[in-house]
């Protein structure tokens, strides 16, 4: 079998609660699902779920791998083979970081090496084996493989000492450089000619020199290890066999952005009023539709952003990153590059329906650096400190009440549009539970169960005629899935993703949502 299939074979092997498998696919650490899809490790959603998952490593990847986060409780399965030496034992074994501190070994021992075991130890056949009765094995295989390699390395030693006197610099003579040649084969004679008996030392140590120092440390080691037998057979090996795995060396090259000019800062007055007074400035150049802001993006030229709800804002601060560069023009920049993250958010309470929050305005760092004495003592606004959910692990925190500043802020004051305006402008890629994933579909417009009579839906899930809460005539998946992949995740795959199964017409279920609970 192949790493993929056996990868393939044990994951139908386990139960439901292992959803997925890490194991080597070319050269790269992979992580297959149940779905059949292979994508890589490091940007797998796996890399952070390890215990769901099973891992899988062939011997020849097993030392130098690390794979960290495997859970405590983890136990592995070490397979016993012939010939395994201590240190490729010991090597394996280690691949669990914990291993003696909640994490655990146990062998899997083939009946061939079950009998080698048994012959090492002196127990009786069907007696338990324990680990140190393993450790045993391992070492006197160990003490076997030096034997066998000590009669080559006692040839190539012996090799070096009588050649390193035949360089004379650049003096060599083209008869010294002769000297080094070695016969390409061995002939009919040399290769089958009585040898002499194992016990008859002296047979193997013709034309040694025993003047040498350094030849008699050769020869006193190979006696202590009692492996004078071999040496013509060393002496006929050209190249040591070994089974060695391909190796590619990998170095990822990122292309970074062209180095513009930054956009020099300002703090608008009707920022500041806005603090003191609680008003949003109507027409005011401080404050842009959050989605508006988006024209110069790749994924803004998909989708007509003023069809988008309006609640959210930024600053002209946040939007102005970096300077047109020379000879472009604000329709032909791209920005994608150059878009800041969402940090701090800033709440308007709206005056007209007290208890809840008519506007959101995402702030520049900036602009909160500047203004944060200001919001400190006023009773108009709030700040806020939020953060994207870009991992299944994190904690959401789109309810905005991890750390406030200024005007007392209210739970649940915020509506569930204005979240999900938010969640999606940032980029978070999780959602919390399959009723929010409803709500999503509701406001977007995508199909979440049956279509309705009179309705279509497209292959990404938008419903035609429109029927979703935003009244979006056209569908935003398209635009959706370039600003959350191309530009807020820069390239990186989505797929696994709550929102990724989502722009790809997937319907979530329950257990999409089981690391939840």
């Amino acid at each position: 079998m192949s790493n993929r299939e056996v990868a393939e074979a044990w994951l139908k092997l386990r139960d439901n609660d292992i959803s997925a498998i890490v194991y080597f696919e070319n050269e790269q650490l992979s992580v297959l699902d149940r779905t059949s899809k292979v994508e890589s490790f490091q940007t797998s959603p796996y890399a952070k779920m390890l215990e769901s998952c099973i891992v899988y490593l062939d011997e020849s990847h097993t030392r130098g791998t690390d794979i960290p986060g495997l859970p405590r409780y983890y136990r592995a399965a070490l397979t016993l083979g012939s010939q395994l030496t201590k240190d490729r034992l010991t090597q394996a074994a280690m691949r669990l970081r914990k291993l003696g501190k909640g994490q655990s070994v146990c062998f899997v021992i083939p009946g061939e090496i079950q009998t080698k075991i048994y012959e090492r130890s002196g127990k009786p056949i069907g007696t338990p084996i324990e680990t140190y009765d393993v450790l045993a094995w391992a070492i006197g295989e160990t003490w076997a493989d030096l034997k066998r390699s000590l009669a080559l390395w006692a040839i190539q030693g012996r090799r070096f000492e009588c050649q390193k006197g035949m360089l004379n610099g650049l003096d060599t003579t083209k008869e010294q450089a002769k000297a080094f040649l070695e016969d390409e084969a061995a002939d009919l004679e040399t290769r089958y000619k009585p040898s002499a008996p194992n016990n008859d030392e002296s047979a193997h140590l013709d034309n040694w020199d025993m003047s040498n120092v350094n030849i008699v440390s050769i020869v006193s080691r190979c006696r202590s290890f009692e492996a004078m037998g071999g040496f013509e057979a060393a002496a006929l090996t050209k190249e040591q066999e070994c089974e060695l795995a391909p190796e590619i060396e990998m170095e990822r090259e990122v292309e970074r952005p062209p180095r513009l000019k930054a956009h020099p800062h300002d703090v608008h007055t009707d920022l500041e009023s806005l603090i003191h007074t609680g008003t949003i400035v109507y027409g005011s150049t401080a404050f842009v539709p959050a989605f508006v802001s988006l024209n110069t993006t790749s994924a803004g030229k998909l989708f007509n952003l003023r069809s988008l709800p309006n609640d959210l804002l930024v600053t002209a601060d946040f939007m102005r990153t970096v300077q047109i560069p020379p000879g472009s023009t604000r329709a032909s920049f791209v920005s994608d590059s150059y878009q800041r993250p969402v940090q701090f958010i800033l709440s308007v309470p709206s005056f007209s329906s007290p208890g809840t929050i008519s506007k959101l305005i995402i702030m520049s760092p900036y602009e909160v650096n500047q203004l944060l004495p200001l919001i400190g003592q006023s009773d108009k606004v709030t700040l806020h400190i939020y953060a994207p959910r870009f991992n299944v692990s994190y904690a959401s925190i789109d309810d905005l009440m991890l750390y406030n500043v200024g005007r007392t802020f209210s739970p649940g004051s915020v509506s569930r549009s204005l979240t999900m305006q938010l969640n999606l402008f940032a980029g978070s890629l999780y959602l919390r539970s399959l009723s929010e994933w409803a709500e999503l579909c509701d406001h977007l417009g995508l199909l979440k169960d049956t279509v309705e009579d009179g309705q279509e839906a497209s292959p990404d899930g938008f419903l035609m005629p429109p029927a979703g809460i935003w009244n979006l005539k056209k569908s935003p998946v398209p635009f959706l899935r370039a600003w959350l992949m191309k530009v807020r995740r820069e390239g990186e795959g989505i797929e696994k993703t709550h929102m990724g199964k989502v722009l790809s017409g997937a319907r979530l279920e329950e257990s999409d949502f089981a690391e939840e609970e």
